[in-house]
C-alpha cells in the first residue's frame, strides 16, 4: 500500500497536510513540525487540535506536520472519522483528498477482515459511506480512475472502495438520487467481497487451479458474506441484495443459487457488471489485470447475461458506449 500523502524526509515519519487537521479533534498520536532537519513536537497525543495550534502553523507558513509511522493506525482512524471534513477542504488538490480516501478505505477494510469478530468495525462502515457520498457522487470516475493507477498489495482490500465508487457513479447515470438508497449501495459495493473473510487466505490467493472443494467454498462467499452483516445489524435490503447476488446473472446461470431475470434486482445487476468489470482490470493472485478495451470486449460477448438498460448505462460512463 502506499505512503500517505507526501513522503516526509525521514522514512520514520508521516507527513500530513495542515489543512487536515480539524479543529477540537485530536489524532492520539504526537503532532512534530520539521524544524532545519530536525523533528520537534508541536502537540502531544493527549491534547486536543486548537484553534491556537493551528493559528500558529499558519502564521509559521508550516504547511505539514508529521506523525511518526509506528501511529499511522492512529492517523487512519483520525481519518475515517474525519472524512467529511477532510474532503471538503477546497483548497487541497482532489487528487490528495483522493489519496486520503484510498488509504483510509483500505485500512477499514484491511481492519475488517483481520478482526472479523469485531462486527462494531463493520458498523463502522455505512457512517463512512455516508461521509463521503458527497465526495463520489461529484467525482464520479475521475476517483476511479486514478485510485486504479495505486499499485495494491491486496485486491480484495482495494477492490471494495473500487467497486463503491463505479457504483455510486452508476447510480447517478440511472437516476438514482436518494441518499439513503446511494448510501446502502455504497455500503454493498464497499462489503461486497466480505465473505471471503471467512475462507482460508490460501485459497483466496491460490495461484493455481482450484479443486472442486475449493471453488464451491469460493463460490458461497456472496451467501456467507449476507450472513456476516446481518450478524452486524447492517440489514438494508439493497446493501444484501448486493452482496448476496453479485455472481447471479440474467440468464440464471450465476452463483450461489442460480437467480436470474426479473428475480435479479437492479442494484444485483449493477454490482454483477461493476464487479466483473474491476476485477478483470485489476491485479489478482491467479492473473494480472487487463486493459479497460479487454474488459468491455469480456462483457460485450457475455452482455445477454446483464441487465441490458444497466449495461447501456456502464458503458456510458467507463466511456465505452460506442462499442
Amino acid at each position: 500500500m502506499r505512503q500517505i500523502a507526501n513522503k516526509s524526509p525521514e522514512p520514520n515519519f508521516i507527513s500530513l497536510n495542515r489543512e487536515f487537521l480539524k479543529p477540537n479533534s485530536r489524532i492520539n498520536a504526537d503532532i512534530f513540525i520539521l524544524l532545519g532537519k530536525r523533528y520537534t513536537l508541536y502537540a502531544n497525543k493527549d491534547m486536543q487540535i486548537s484553534f491556537n495550534h493551528l493559528n500558529r502553523l499558519k502564521s509559521r507558513s508550516e504547511k505539514k506536520v508529521y506523525i511518526r509511522n509506528a501511529d499511522g493506525s492512529a492517523l487512519y482512524t483520525y481519518f475515517e472519522e474525519n472524512i467529511a471534513f477532510i474532503l471538503s477542504k477546497e483548497q487541497v488538490p482532489f487528487e490528495e483528498k483522493a489519496e486520503i480516501l484510498y488509504q483510509t478505505s483500505y485500512s477499514l477494510i484491511k481492519n475488517i477482515f483481520e478482526n472479523k469478530e469485531d462486527l462494531s468495525l463493520l458498523q463502522r462502515v455505512r457512517p463512512f459511506i455516508k461521509d463521503i457520498l458527497p465526495f463520489l457522487d461529484r467525482y464520479h470516475m475521475q476517483f476511479y480512475n486514478l485510485i486504479k493507477l495505486y499499485k495494491s498489495e491486496n485486491y480484495t482490500y482495494s477492490h471494495g472502495i473500487n467497486v463503491s465508487a463505479i457504483l455510486i457513479a452508476l447510480a447517478s447515470k440511472l437516476n438514482i438520487s436518494d441518499r439513503e438508497q446511494l448510501t446502502d449501495i455504497g455500503v454493498g459495493g464497499f462489503l461486497l467481497d466480505i465473505g471471503k473473510a471467512e475462507i482460508p487466505a490460501d485459497i483466496i490467493n491460490k495461484k493455481g487451479v482450484l479443486t472442486h472443494e475449493e471453488n464451491e467454498l469460493i463460490r458461497s462467499h456472496p451467501i456467507i458474506g449476507a450472513e456476516i452483516v446481518k450478524k452486524a445489524g447492517l440489514l438494508s435490503p439493497i446493501t444484501l441484495d448486493i452482496i448476496a447476488k453479485h455472481h447471479e446473472n440474467m440468464l440464471g446461470t450465476g452463483y450461489p443459487k442460480r437467480i436470474g431475470g426479473q428475480a435479479l434486482s437492479i442494484y444485483a445487476s449493477m454490482a454483477q457488471v461493476v464487479d466483473t468489470f474491476d476485477a478483470i482490470t485489476s491485479d489478482r493472485p491467479y492473473s494480472q489485470a487487463e486493459s479497460k478495451a479487454v474488459a468491455v470486449k469480456y462483457l460485450l460477448n457475455r452482455r445477454e447475461e446483464y441487465n441490458s438498460r444497466v449495461f447501456l448505462s456502464f458503458l456510458e460512463i467507463i466511456g465505452a458506449e460506442g462499442h
